[in-house]
């Protein structure tokens, strides 16, 4: 049986979280300028007192501005999740804003207390200690990471049944070993022409334009790639007796999903809504929904000229306004996004078979294969347990 996607959030619901959003990073930017009008122009600050304050209040704006921005944005979040149907039921996600926000603040933790132990392990003349504390602070990143996203979705479900994740600590530092590796190969490439343009590696070099290009490409490649191995990592979950993930990703797969972000980027945007359709045709192919007896198979139905007619002109709606409208934009684009998707259960058990057991017969009639045929495509799959596995494997 065949099942849609839709999305139900209006857009005042959505303006709730995006105005306040839009205010505090208009705040950020105005005074971000400010600071580097002052420096710029190197205006007379009186005592270094003066000086000093205006440097705390300032960090302290911006600390407290991105804690808020944090918490509205995972309140948003939140919000579009629960909005969003498989079929006549809603995903659930009741994870606590303030937790999350928890596992965030750990970070800034072990990064002091680690700073605080090498000071103190220098000081007491043990150096060789202070070389291991840089792999304990990369070990309780991993791990907090980890036990971040295991929350996030044991608080979230479907159905009155909740997801559980099985990533692993391990599997997220090779994740973070692959975007290292990356990262020396994007320099490997970008130092070469770095040195052919005849620009020193000095703060006031003036790098060619064609420089500045190369980066920027290979930033949104790598940043890319970063994004669809996290994906990996993450999709990794267990639903009832279905298990979720990717199919292998193969290194083509890496490719067209970086190519299509970092074209999109390099054509200012104007390319994005067809690479978010094609990467969305892409991620859905690769998904993995299976049990013992049955699996989804997912499809994205959009046309691409409606989708890119869509999102570029609500994109540049919301551009031209300056944010004003991108509530109405998120109602308009992901409702339309997520009615295109949908998911067909299949089962993987003969029903041939399993009627000729049933009967005792190595053979049935044709009269029995055309009943089982014409009403295998009528009837919902009831939800299979372990035990009706067990069965139907012996069975067969």
């Amino acid at each position: 049986m065949t099942k849609r996607f839709n999305f139900n959030l209006k857009w005042e619901q959505a303006a709730i979280y995006w105005y306040p959003l839009l205010i505090i990073n208009m705040l950020i930017v105005f005074v971000s300028f400010k600071d580097y009008w002052d420096t710029a122009n190197i205006q007379p600050m009186g005592s270094m007192s003066e000086a000093y304050s205006e440097v705390v209040l300032s960090g302290l704006f911006m600390f407290a501005a991105t804690v808020i921005i944090y918490i509205i944005g995972l309140l948003l979040i939140r919000k579009i999740m629960n909005s969003i149907h498989f079929g006549d039921i809603s995903f659930k996600a009741e994870f606590s804003v303030w937790n999350v926000l928890g596992y965030w603040m750990l970070y800034f933790v072990y990064m002091i207390g680690i700073v605080l132990l090498g000071f103190a392990f220098a000081w007491l003349k043990v150096p060789i200690v202070s070389i291991v504390l840089p792999f304990l602070w990369i070990y309780l990143i991993l791990l907090n990471t980890k036990m971040m996203v295991k929350y996030i979705f044991r608080c979230t479900g479907y159905d009155e049944s909740a997801f559980a994740f099985k990533g692993t600590s391990k599997g997220l530092f090779i994740v973070y070993l692959k975007v290292f590796g990356l990262y020396l190969l994007s320099m490997i490439i970008i130092i070469p022409f770095m040195l052919l343009s005849g620009a020193s590696f000095t703060t006031s070099s003036v790098y060619p334009i064609p420089i500045y290009i190369i980066f920027y490409a290979l930033s949104a490649f790598i940043g890319s790639i970063m994004l669809l191995l996290f994906a990996d990592w993450i999709i990794n979950l267990k639903y009832k007796d279905y298990d979720i993930n990717f199919n292998d990703l193969e290194f083509k797969d890496y490719l067209r999903f970086g190519g299509e972000l970092t074209l999109g980027a390099l054509t200012l945007g104007f390319y994005s809504p067809k690479a978010f359709m094609n990467i969305t045709d892409l991620l859905l192919s690769k998904l993995n929904v299976h049990s013992g007896a049955a699996k989804f198979e997912f499809k994205f139905e959009g046309n691409t000229g409606e989708g890119y007619k869509l999102i570029l002109i609500e994109g540049l709606l919301s551009l031209i306004t300056l944010g004003i409208y991108s509530p109405f934009a998120i109602e308009k684009i992901y409702k339309w996004y997520f009615s295109k998707i949908t998911a067909e259960k299949i089962s993987l058990v003969n029903p041939v078979k399993a009627l000729s057991s049933e009967n005792g017969n190595s053979t049935v009639s044709n009269e029995e294969i055309d009943s089982v045929e014409s009403t295998e495509d009528n009837i919902e799959l009831p939800e299979e347990s372990s035990q009706d596995n067990e069965k139907l494997d012996n069975n067969e």
